[in-house]
Order: structure tokens, then C-alpha cells, then sequence
């Protein structure tokens, strides 16, 4: 079993982490880790967003307690558009965005080509869709999709 998260003294898990650094474009935004992306969901602005893309993991992480109203309604934003956390939408917004990751970040492709078959868990994820952007089983079956397909479906 490989337990995701970015102090994993496990090269593979640490990588696989939503903090790891990466470069990629995702709807012609630059970003620098997924967890800047998701924290950006957050914010209604997209130009803030968009500065929010650039930041690192660690610091969208840190910077996410000041970004509490989405889940009073339950949406999320991106480029301007509104989003409910439970709908198709969103799901497909996430599928469009790991896939877009791992098509431009060989580390992720690496990574995850690297676990082979073993199962892959995020113990200290969060299960609950009201508290966090992404769950800890959406997590998983994005990562496992892009492993055992090469894209999300």
C-alpha cells in the first residue's frame, strides 16, 4: 500500500501529493501545483485565481482557512463560471484537469507508473464533500483512472 502525502519518506507517495510542485497550463492558466488549482476553486475572482495557480502547494494549503464561504453554498468557481461541489460539472472540471496534469508533468506520469498495481490510499484525506474541494476517494480515483487508463474517464 502506498499512503499519499507530501511528507511520505516513500519517493512515489510524496510525489503523487497534490502539494508536489509541478508545471502545467490548465485552461491557459499557469499553475504550479494541483493544490494551488484547487485551492483557487475557492475564490470567485479570476484573476485572483489565477494569481492563486502560480502559488505553491504549501502555500495554497496554508493560505485555504481564509477561503471559507464556499462551503455555506457549496460553490466553487473557475474562470468566472459558478460550480456546485455536488454536481456532473464538477466532476468532469476534475477528470479535465488530472488528465491535463498528467499530460504535461512526466514527475506525475513517473510517479504513478512507478506504484504499478499496488493500492494506492490517502489516509489523511478528508471523506466529507461539505469540507473539502476533494475527497479523499475522488483523489484516489483520479490517480488510479490516470493509472490504469492513461486518462481519466
Amino acid at each position: 500500500m502506498i499512503d499519499i502525502h507530501s511528507q511520505s519518506t516513500d519517493p512515489r507517495a510524496a510525489q503523487l501529493s497534490n502539494l508536489a510542485p509541478r508545471t502545467f497550463t490548465f485552461d491557459n492558466v499557469p499553475c504550479r501545483s494541483i493544490e494551488s488549482f484547487l485551492q483557487a476553486l475557492k475564490e470567485p475572482d479570476p484573476d485572483a485565481q489565477k494569481n492563486m495557480c502560480t502559488w505553491s502547494g504549501v502555500h495554497a494549503k496554508k493560505s485555504s482557512p481564509r477561503f471559507y464561504a464556499w462551503k455555506d453554498s457549496h460553490t466553487l468557481w473557475w474562470q468566472g463560471q459558478k460550480i456546485s461541489r455536488f454536481s456532473a460539472e464538477y466532476q468532469a472540471l476534475l477528470r479535465r484537469h488530472y488528465d491535463t496534469v498528467y499530460q504535461q508533468d512526466p514527475t506525475l506520469r513517473c510517479a504513478l507508473q512507478a506504484t504499478r498495481r499496488e493500492e494506492l490510499r490517502h489516509t489523511i484525506g478528508i471523506s466529507d464533500p461539505r469540507e473539502t474541494v476533494l475527497t479523499e476517494v475522488e483523489f484516489i480515483h483520479q490517480l488510479n483512472c490516470l493509472r490504469l487508463h492513461g486518462r481519466v474517464r
